[in-house]
């Protein structure tokens, strides 16, 4: 709901927020010095807290190196290939014709590498690699100081692949290079490439019909020589066939003989033929004239068929007398003395003429089977080969002309040079295995070590003595270790249960302490109370009246809790009739006085609770209770509310002084530094401060620690010490923080 001031109603809500803005600065300055004094940074502390959390601290390192271990293991491994350029410039001393020949060499290297760093670069060695798309990432590009080498890195899981992007890299910035620089170039190496290709055609169509007319020229005069070699062969067996049949004649008078039996034989022949004829022509006229023949058919067609076969004889009757004739006419001219030697030595010497031949033209033959070529040149392969030097000679000239313009190119280019192949890593460049394991280590200390340190600084619970000296300004009259409650709820003190255990001769050493307290003033009473509920109050109120009553006291227990009573469940009393009966005088201050054990200890509930116990408590009647009781006592313990309520603020100025009941690692420190400020508003005389609930083992208590290592009977009904978990409060505790058992003690 918004307060209505002036004209709107937020300024109500502008009021109140200032309100609480000075409220929060009054309490920042007149508690700022406690504060810093709690928050300075204590390194005994911060390495105590290291100390204690050791196992955190090796669990951290051990977590964080197996993280990064397998974090490294399931990393795909990248490799890196590596390649050198050089970016060389021309030495031409001519006119600068390219802007190139303007910048210094460090500029150069910076442009070649801005050209390599672009998205189409990438692109073009991808599609010439092929797979997925090369990422920005993967290429790394430097020029070398004061240098024209550059230096390309190219990282890929597969090691070929990163060779393969390296050196395609170079070439795609090699071939770019060649374009951009030498685009005015382009036409007249066009126009000069077009001639050459022209040439190029025409020297071939040249040369093809010079390989035709060879060809021709060959083909017929293989052709020729094989016609010589046959009509030589021919010619070599008629000349040896004569030799032979003159070899057979052998002599003239031989011959004579052969002459006259061919005549004889050709004579002979010859009435043959003419009686054969004269049976042939008779043959026609009976077939033409016999009129028995033309009526019958099958006679007719027997005559024809003798007629034929006669035909035969004939022709074969005048074959042999041509051969005769031949015959002969061939040994005529032998019958004579001498003619068959003559004639034998010219086919001899004819026969050896013609073998001669036939070896030239067998070997003109192979020669040009070999070489393909023919011997003699024609008119028209002359002509050709006259063509053809002449194209070849213009084709030469182009060739000049185009070299000399690239050399005029490369004169005012600049040259990418790859100085050595790409090469890769043998292993991987990432992950770094090792090195991020050891990292990881690291990193997990570091967090365990922050975690601890910040843990330690946030937690502002009271767990040292210096840290009650500095917040509380109190001295520590005792500690209380802390005791599990008996299974039986009406066991009565520790102290009578177990006398002589640690935390019996902890509140010995308390008793002790408030003796030398009450040197120089009598201590009568006191007023137990705590910061907070669940703090032990109680318990510490108990044990503490029965350790004094065990010194031979006569101690009076008063429950003034009239809120949350516990006395008379730890012991076991009846409740119906109490203090707060006292005050409405229900009974006398005697009446309510009950007797526990034989100890010299007494106790007054708290009896009935009544509505306005903040009244009752701030009454006269509450200082005449407390004056009674000092009478009759030697000693009376007030068991109190925690301070979080008004009542013991009330009783505690009539008191001879108060105990309070801190219990470390739960208390804050704000809540006990209010809890002293409200005692001392009302002006209670604060004793010092009991630290209950200590656990066996903790290291900030090392002072009291020797009464955690004592060994002790039971000499009551109760069981050993026992620990339970600190921080009723609901905080975390850190491993080191958490209580540990104390050992059982062997039976005296």
């Amino acid at each position: 709901m918004l307060l209505k001031c002036g004209d709107t109603p937020y300024h109500g809500f502008f009021l109140i927020e200032y309100g609480y803005l000075l409220f929060g600065e009054f309490m920042e300055n007149n508690h700022i010095q406690d504060f810093e004094s709690f928050e300075t940074v204590d390194l005994k502390r911060f390495f105590n807290a290291l100390r204690r959390g050791s196992l955190l601290i090796i669990l951290g390192l051990l977590l964080g190196m197996g993280a990064a271990y397998l974090g490294s293991k399931l990393q795909t491994p990248i490799y890196a290939a590596t390649t050198q350029v050089m970016v060389a410039r021309s030495n031409s001393q001519g006119p600068v014709t390219d802007i190139t020949q303007q910048l210094s060499s460090q500029q150069v290297a910076q442009t070649y590498v801005e050209l390599l760093s672009q998205d189409w670069v990438r692109d073009n060695v991808s599609a010439l690699v092929g797979g997925d798309r090369i990422q920005e990432s993967q290429i790394k590009i430097s020029a070398a100081t004061n240098t024209q080498i550059i230096r390309i890195t190219v990282e890929d899981s597969d090691p070929l692949r990163a060779i393969t992007i390296a050196d395609k890299l170079v070439i795609v910035l090699a071939d770019q290079n060649e374009s951009i620089q030498s685009t005015r170039y382009t036409d007249t190496e066009v126009s000069l490439d077009l001639q050459i290709t022209e040439l190029e055609t025409k020297i071939a169509e040249l040369q093809a019909e010079l390989d035709k007319a060879a060809d021709d020229a060959l083909t017929n005069e293989i052709a020729n020589v094989e016609k010589n070699i046959n009509e030589t062969q021919a010619g070599i067996s008629a000349t040896q066939a004569e030799i032979d049949k003159l070899n057979e004649v052998r002599d003239a008078s031989r011959a004579d003989f052969l002459l006259q039996t061919t005549q004889s034989r050709l004579a002979q022949g010859q009435s043959l033929l003419a009686q054969q004829l004269l049976n042939y022509q008779a043959m026609q006229d009976r077939l033409t004239t016999d009129p028995q023949v033309q009526q019958d058919p099958s006679l007719a067609t027997e005559i024809q068929s003798q007629m034929a076969e006669l035909g035969v004889s004939i022709n074969d009757t005048r074959a042999q007398i041509d051969l005769l004739e031949k015959e002969a006419a061939w040994l005529a001219p032998y019958t004579e003395e001498g003619a068959i030697t003559k004639a034998l030595t010219d086919a001899t010497e004819t026969l050896a003429y013609q073998q001669g031949l036939l070896a030239s033209f067998q070997t003109l033959y192979t020669k040009l089977l070999v070489t393909g070529k023919a011997s003699d040149t024609t008119d028209q392969i002359t002509t050709i080969e006259k063509n053809l030097t002449l194209y070849q000679q213009i084709y030469l000239n182009a060739l000049n002309n185009r070299e000399a313009l690239r050399l005029a190119r490369m004169q005012n280019v600049t040259n990418v040079v790859q100085l050595n192949p790409a090469v890769a890593s043998n292993s991987p460049i990432r992950p770094r295995v090792l090195f991020n394991t050891v990292l990881g280590g690291l990193a997990g200390l570091i967090l365990s070590v922050t975690i601890i340190l910040l843990m330690n600084s946030l937690d502002t619970t009271l767990k040292t003595r210096d840290d009650v000296e500095r917040v509380l300004g109190l001295p520590i009259l005792g500690y209380s270790l802390h005791v599990e409650n008996s299974e039986d709820e009406n066991s009565g003190p520790h102290v009578v249960r177990l006398p002589r255990s640690p935390a019996s001769e902890a509140f010995r050493s308390l008793r002790t302490n408030l003796d030398y307290i009450a040197v120089d003033k009598p201590l009568k009473s006191v007023l137990i109370s705590s910061p907070g509920a669940s703090e032990g109050k109680t318990t510490v109120a108990i044990n503490l009246a029965a350790i004094i009553a065990q010194s031979g006291k006569r101690v009076i227990l008063v429950d003034a809790d009239l809120r949350r009573p516990r006395t008379h469940r730890e012991l076991g009393l009846n409740n119906r009739v109490g203090l707060s009966d006292v005050f409405l005088e229900k009974i006398s201050l005697k009446d309510a006085i009950q007797p526990w054990d034989s100890l010299g200890l007494s106790v007054i509930t708290s009896g009935g609770l009544p509505p306005n116990p903040a009244e009752l408590l701030a009454s006269e009647k509450m200082r005449h209770i407390l004056d009674e009781l000092e009478s009759m006592f030697d000693f009376v313990v007030v068991d109190s509310t925690p301070t979080i309520v008004t009542d013991s603020q009330l009783i505690a100025a009539r008191a001879d002084g108060v105990l309070l009941i801190l219990s470390p690692g739960s208390t804050q420190a704000e809540s006990a530094r209010t809890t002293v400020e409200q005692y001392r508003h009302v002006g209670a005389r604060l004793l010092g401060v009991v630290m209950n609930n200590v656990q066996a083992g903790q290291s900030y208590y090392g002072g009291y620690a020797p009464y955690t290592y004592y060994t002790y009977s039971q000499t009551g009904t109760g069981k050993p010490i026992k620990n339970r978990k600190a921080g009723k409060n609901g905080k975390i505790k850190l491993p080191w923080q958490k209580t540990q058992a104390v050992k059982k003690s062997e039976s005296e």
